[in-house]
Parts: C-alpha cells; sequence; structure tokens
C-alpha cells in the first residue's frame, strides 16, 4: 500500500514562509479535489465582532506554521451559497486562555472583494512564537443563499510542529456556530478531513490496495490487517485511507469498515487500543482520508481489527487503500510487511506494492 500524506509532503516541500504562491509549491503536481462525501464539511461561523475559534493545543507548541483550509461544499448541491472563507482574519497564540499576553502569528485580507471563495488554503508562518491555544479571529462575513443572513465557514485548522499537526484531534471553542453535526460542527475544525485528498503525484498507482475475503453471511465478521514496523517505534498518528477501486463501478470509500478498531502489538503482553469507533456504525469517510492521534504510544506493529464489515451487494468486505503510521513527518509504514487475517490477491487488490 503506497500513498503521500499532503501535510508530510508540505513539510518536508516548505521551506520558505511566505504566504504567497512559491516556486517550490508551484512545482508541486495538483491536488485532488474531493467530493465532501464523508459529510463532515466543517464549521459554520456566525458573524461577530469580530468573531473567533480558539484550539487548545493540549501544552505549549512552537508551530512552524498554521495552514487554514475552506470549507468545500460539494458541486452538485444547489441552493447552498459557495464559497464561504471570510474576507479577512489573523492568527495568534497564546500561553493561556485570556490571551492576555498574545502573540500575533500573522493576518491575512482578501486582496479583492469574494477572491477568498477560490483559496485552496491559507499559509501562516510560525514566527517563532509559542503556546498552547490558538485563536483565529474573522473578519467580516458572507451573504446568505437568498439574502438569509450572513455567515462565514472554515474547514480545518492545522497546526505544524517538526512534521506532525499538532491540532489534530484537540479541543475548540467558539464565538458562535450554527451546529448541524455531522456536516457543520466546531470539532470539524480539528478532525483532519480536508477538501482535497492529497497530490496526484507523476502517474498513477499501482493498484488498488487490500481487500479481504468476501464474505456472504453478512456484515458482523471479523476481518484485520496489521502492518510491521520491524522495530518498536514512537508513533504520533495512524491513517487509514479509504479504497477507490479502479476495476469497479465509482464508489469512494469502498470497502470501509463500520465498526473497527486499531491496536498497537496486536496479540502481545503490551497490546494496546489506540482507537475504538465505539457502538455507532462509522460514518463512511468516502474520499478523506481518516487521521487518528495517537500521542505517547511506542509499538512495532499497527492493526486495524474490523467487526462489522462493509456491504458490497449483496456481500461484505473490508478494503483499504493504505494503512499509513506517522512520525513525525514519516510514514513509518512505507514498504513494511503486511499480514492479515485472509485477502483476496488480484492484479489490481494487493497488500504491498
Amino acid at each position: 500500500m503506497r500513498i503521500v500524506s499532503l501535510l508530510a509532503v508540505w513539510v518536508l516541500s516548505c521551506t520558505s514562509q511566505s504566504q504567497t504562491a512559491e516556486p517550490h509549491l508551484d512545482a508541486l503536481p495538483p491536488l485532488i479535489p474531493s467530493d465532501q462525501a464523508h459529510g463532515r464539511i466543517g464549521f459554520h461561523g456566525r458573524p461577530g465582532d469580530p468573531a473567533w475559534v480558539v484550539v487548545d493545543l493540549g501544552e505549549a507548541v512552537t508551530p512552524d506554521e498554521v495552514v487554514i483550509f475552506p470549507a468545500r461544499i460539494p458541486a452538485a448541491e444547489e441552493g447552498i451559497a459557495p464559497g464561504g472563507f471570510p474576507p479577512g482574519l489573523e492568527v495568534e497564540i497564546a500561553a493561556d486562555d485570556t490571551f492576555a499576553s498574545a502573540v500575533r502569528l500573522g493576518r491575512w485580507t482578501e486582496d479583492a472583494a469574494g477572491a477568498g471563495a477560490a483559496l485552496p488554503f491559507l499559509r501562516i508562518p510560525g514566527n517563532g512564537a509559542s503556546g498552547r491555544f490558538l485563536r483565529v479571529n474573522v473578519s467580516g462575513s458572507r451573504p446568505g443563499p437568498g439574502g438569509r443572513g450572513r455567515f462565514f465557514t472554515l474547514g480545518e485548522v492545522v497546526v505544524l510542529e517538526n512534521g506532525r499537526n499538532t491540532a489534530l484531534g484537540r479541543q475548540v471553542t467558539c464565538s458562535g456556530s450554527t451546529e448541524n453535526p455531522p456536516r457543520w460542527q466546531v470539532g470539524n475544525l480539528t478532525d483532519g478531513y480536508l477538501w482535497c485528498e492529497g497530490f496526484a503525484g507523476s502517474g498513477e498507482a499501482p493498484g488498488n490496495g487490500y481487500h479481504s475475503a468476501i464474505e456472504n453471511f453478512g456484515p458482523q465478521g471479523r476481518k484485520w490487517v496489521e502492518v510491521d514496523l520491524g522495530e518498536e517505534r514512537e508513533i504520533d498518528a495512524v491513517s487509514l485511507i479509504p479504497a477507490r477501486p479502479r476495476d469497479f463501478a465509482d464508489a469512494a470509500g469502498f470497502g470501509f469498515p463500520l465498526r473497527f478498531r486499531v491496536v498497537a502489538d496486536a496479540g502481545a503482553g503490551s497490546e494496546r487500543v489506540v482507537f475504538d469507533s465505539g457502538v455507532e456504525p462509522f460514518p463512511n469517510p468516502g474520499s478523506a482520508a481518516v487521521t487518528l492521534p495517537v500521542e505517547g504510544i511506542r509499538a512495532r506493529r499497527i492493526r486495524l481489527d474490523c467487526t462489522e464489515l462493509w456491504r458490497r451487494t449483496d456481500d461484505y468486505l473490508l478494503a483499504l487503500a493504505e494503512l499509513e503510521v506517522w512520525s513525525a513527518p514519516v510514514n513509518l509504514a512505507l514498504g513494511r510487511p503486511v499480514t492479515s487475517l485472509d485477502n483476496l490477491e488480484t492484479s489490481q487488490w494487493k497488500a504491498v506494492y
């Protein structure tokens, strides 16, 4: 399984701190737009003077860069105002949530009316400042469809330090929002779901990824797939990349499990569950990566343990394009051996390419 993390590529590629277009960014392959099939589009804010969102990073962080993504509504939807990215904002960081001694990291204002609607993402340099709390102050708003009030939207707040998104999964508060979960909610700002899938790359992927044996007995059944890192390593996050096969009718999120756990060193004395999807079915992520923070974990093996399978037609299976295990900007799972309970091997489906 092989895929390149969007954030990791930025960290390795973005050496300049300019907020404008940069030569090394222009040389990268284009981003792949997502149809937002996962349904967790972003945050729907209410205007304020100013409006704001605050991310509690859990500890003092010295960001290399803050990256703010817009929320992209699927193009096929009608009657919804597109381009809700606000016309201006500033980012500041502070040691405590009073922001009494806040340091401004940067300020941005669109250079022409409505220009922010086309923004792919906004990069703010860290400038060496540190703090536990990051605040985004929003100035201005957008008109709602049919003149129904005013609003603004944001998709994701990413805080990069040494190649790691320190904002992932962190608590967010705000001055005011319109909550309509899971589509619009304040927690979407740090859930890792972006409007884009990653970089297109220089060529086609060699295959679809991993595919379990097919079952006809129903969705209840155990399947698992595991990567061996070769030695015990410190891990920051695990990413599950949904499959979107080329040899099947287009289906974003093909084979993604409804209930599952992520287990470190399964079957060993040090086994630890680092994520459990819970009793409710996990929403299909579509084309979006599911990135799970697993701070403080050291492990040699990471297993996706599925207990409820995805329904294809009248049968059931587990499939995954990629299982990534991150330590700072490095995917420790790249090229490592993969084992599974069972698998379906074809020219397009293989655990490792």
